[in-house]
C-alpha cells in the first residue's frame, strides 16, 4: 500500500469548491463563526499535539485523482529518490563513531536516522493545475496563516513551491527538526 504526503492554492470560488470541501472548511469566508472556530480549535490542536489533522479538508475526488496521477509519474520514472542518512538536525554525522563515548552516542548530533521516498516536485505534478491554485490561494495562504500565527508568502518556484512525495514498503520519514521558517509541510 501506498501513501503520500503532499501540500496543496485558488483563485476562484469555483475552483476551491472542487478542491477544498468548503461546507466543513469555509476557508474563502474568514469573518464567518465557523471559520473562526476552525482557527482556534486548530491552533489549540498545534499547540497541545504538535500538529493539525483537517478530516475531509480536500474533496475525495481531487484526492483521488492526484494519487492516481502520482502513481502513474512513479511507473513513468519520474521523480527524485532520495535515500539519506543524517542526524534529527538533518546533518551528516561528521564525527569518528568509533571515538565516540557513551554520552557522545546519545547526543541528537550523532545519533543517525534514514529517510527514503520518491518526490515529485511542482513541475512535475504541473497537469493537476488544482494544486497550484490552491498553493497560490489568498485564502488558502490566509487559512493557514491564522494557524500558525504567522504571515505566510506562496513560492513562485516553479519546482519546489509544492511537491509529493510516494512511500513505498520500507520507505520512511524518520524524526528530523525543519530548520527553516520559510516553508510548511
Amino acid at each position: 500500500m501506498q501513501s503520500f504526503i503532499c501540500l496543496i492554492a485558488f483563485p476562484t470560488l469555483l475552483n476551491m469548491m472542487k478542491i477544498v470541501n468548503l461546507d466543513t472548511y469555509p476557508i474563502n469566508d474568514n469573518k464567518s463563526t465557523r471559520y473562526q472556530s476552525i482557527i482556534q480549535s486548530s491552533i489549540s490542536q498545534l499547540d497541545s499535539q504538535g500538529f493539525v489533522k483537517l478530516h475531509n479538508f480536500l474533496q475525495t475526488k481531487i484526492v483521488d485523482e492526484l494519487i492516481s496521477s502520482m502513481l502513474q509519474l512513479e511507473q513513468r520514472g519520474i521523480g527524485f529518490y532520495s535515500n539519506n542518512s543524517h542526524n534529527i538536525f538533518l546533518e551528516d554525522d561528521t564525527n569518528d563513531s568509533s571515538s565516540s563515548t557513551s554520552s557522545q552516542s546519545m547526543n541528537p548530533h550523532h545519533i543517525q536516522l534514514k529517510s527514503s521516498k520518491l518526490i515529485l516536485n511542482a513541475h512535475d505534478l504541473a497537469a493537476h493545475t488544482e494544486l497550484n491554485d490552491l498553493f497560490t490561494s489568498q485564502s488558502f495562504v490566509n487559512f493557514i496563516s491564522s494557524i500558525l500565527k504567522t504571515k505566510l508568502y506562496p513560492s513562485s518556484d516553479p519546482y519546489g513551491k509544492y511537491y509529493g512525495n510516494i512511500f513505498n514498503l520500507g520507505d520512511k520519514l524518520d524524526w528530523h527538526c525543519d530548520q527553516s521558517e520559510l516553508a510548511f509541510h
